[in-house]
């Protein structure tokens, strides 16, 4: 295939899989409060109100930007309305979604613009169309959420601070810089990339293959370009720099990832063994959320085609790899480990499968691989949040090792049909109830919180739990199984009715 056709294809994969059913079929469960805090946001620049635009430690600017410029238009166009009332809720939550999805499209494109100046277009157009291709990449990117532009910009910086150091030309450098501190602005846990450098330098120094000098020049570049960035598109470091910094740092960093315990229950066998449990959380959440065609082709290469690649394709492919390491151990440390956070590391993968699938010479089985994983995707769009890795059980394997996080993955599903058979004044006891409260006529409450707030056990007209989570807060005596939902052919929704 010529060259010329790379970019217009990354492009048509992207808004084929990224933009179709946006919204409502997918609501993050904390969509809601990122759009307030975007909202908030707008409004407090908009009133050159710059102290009130810090909202979350994380910080989420990035976000923020995005969401909130296009809720500012949208009511702009539509007057005062409630955006999560049932009636509008559909079509602004597409609009500020899609916000962030185009700002992932072309962080996408630069991406493979980055990649064929290190591993040549061939190469770079199929790693990005591997990373396009995997569910887990998928389903983090359709939502209103950080990781997956965390996860672009800072691979996009490592990537230009690879060519920096490999030419030492300053604008590569500077780019490095500017989307490090993008992914700075989006969650502060990227400045695990800045921290890599520190140490790739120290190493390439102490193996005498850069001069010291030469490498505290990049860094000083790179950082005081990410800081200039983080500066400029952040409004609350204008008003007091040192106590947003501070605020930063402390509530994101001391306070909630170190101190904070927020392990998902993964590898349940050992739970008793939280140390076991907390180091093969991460690889056991890879295994089961990527495709086997990215971790096959990553095996391939480890094994047989990790010698014959060209000298630079090595030299880029163990520097990623060293990042991936040292990220692992990075997000190992915390107590704090959600499935979504290993999301940087995958971009590794589909370098690495990329590079093994560019060697083959075949077109004919490239198309055939491409094609399996387009029908894996097809046959669970829009929800790709409900692909477990089939080599190992899929869904079923996984429930009884990991804890599934189904974050509101087909709840559309349930909303027809439950808006469909009630009223207004129905009463529904689920988790995450602030996801379905803007697409349900009735009334949702949330499941865990239902006992402290009310002072008696659940008795709502329904209850609705997710695979293998929730049953000890069912009052079992009191409901009967009314419907059980499918999300893409797979049971995940069980709906009780009152008796």
């Amino acid at each position: 295939m010529p060259s010329r056709y790379y970019l217009p294809l990354i492009l048509l994969f992207s808004i084929c899989l990224l933009i179709p059913y946006l919204g409502i079929y997918y609501i993050q469960p904390t969509t809601d409060l990122w759009i307030q805090r975007a909202v908030h946001f707008y409004y407090a620049v908009k009133s050159f109100n710059f102290e009130g635009s810090y909202t979350m430690y994380h910080p989420g600017v990035t976000i923020m930007w995005l969401v909130g410029v296009t809720s500012g238009i949208f009511y702009k166009i539509n007057g005062g309305v409630d955006i999560f009332s049932f009636d509008i809720f559909p079509q602004y939550i597409f609009l500020t979604t899609l916000s962030v999805v185009l700002a992932e499209i072309g962080a996408l494109i630069v991406l493979y613009k980055v990649l064929s100046r290190i591993l040549g277009e061939r190469s770079a157009f199929l790693s990005v169309a591997v990373l396009l291709l995997e569910p887990f990449f998928l389903g983090n990117a359709r939502s209103i959420h950080m990781d997956t532009l965390v996860t672009l910009f800072g691979f996009i910086s490592l990537s230009y601070f690879y060519l920096g150091l490999k030419d030492f030309v300053k604008l590569d450098f500077v780019a490095s810089g500017v989307f490090l501190g993008l992914g700075l602005l989006t969650r502060i846990n990227t400045g695990a990339v800045f921290v890599f450098f520190v140490v790739y330098i120290l190493y390439r120094t102490f193996r005498k293959k850069m001069q010291l000098v030469q490498g505290v020049k990049s860094l000083f570049l790179v950082g005081i370009v990410a800081f200039a960035v983080f500066y400029l598109l952040f409004p609350a470091m204008w008003f007091n720099p040192l106590d947003t910094l501070f605020n930063v740092l402390k509530e994101g960093v001391l306070d909630t990832a170190l101190l904070e315990d927020s392990r998902r229950n993964v590898f349940l066998a050992l739970s008793s063994f939280p140390f076991i449990q907390k180091v093969f959380t991460y690889p056991i959440y890879l295994l089961f959320r990527l495709t086997p065609v990215i971790l096959l082709l990553s095996l391939y290469f480890v094994v047989v085609e990790r010698k014959k690649l060209e000298l630079e394709s090595r030299k880029f492919v163990r520097f990623v790899g060293l990042f991936a390491c040292f990220y692992y151990l990075i997000i190992t440390i915390p107590d704090k480990q959600i499935f979504r956070y290993v999301l940087p590391i995958v971009p590794v993968f589909a370098v690495i499968a990329g590079l093994v699938l560019s060697r083959i010479k075949r077109v004919g089985l490239i198309v055939v691989i491409f094609a399996f994983q387009l029908f894996t995707i097809v046959k669970i769009y829009p929800n790709f949040f409900v692909y477990f890795n089939p080599l190992i059980g899929g869904i079923s394997r996984a429930q009884d090792v990991i804890n599934l996080n189904q974050d509101a993955t087909g709840y559309k599903e349930v909303a027809n049909y439950l808006n469909k058979i009630s009223t207004p004044a129905t009463t529904v006891a689920m988790y995450d109830s602030n996801a379905f409260t803007p697409i349900f006529k009735g009334n949702a409450i949330m499941l865990k919180s239902y006992q402290t707030i009310y002072g008696k056990d659940v008795d709502t007209d329904y209850v609705l739990l997710p695979i293998n989570l929730g049953n000890e807060f069912l009052p079992s005596s009191k409901y009967h199984l009314s419907k059980t939902f499918k999300v893409s052919g797979y049971d995940y929704y069980f709906l009780y009715e009152r008796i």
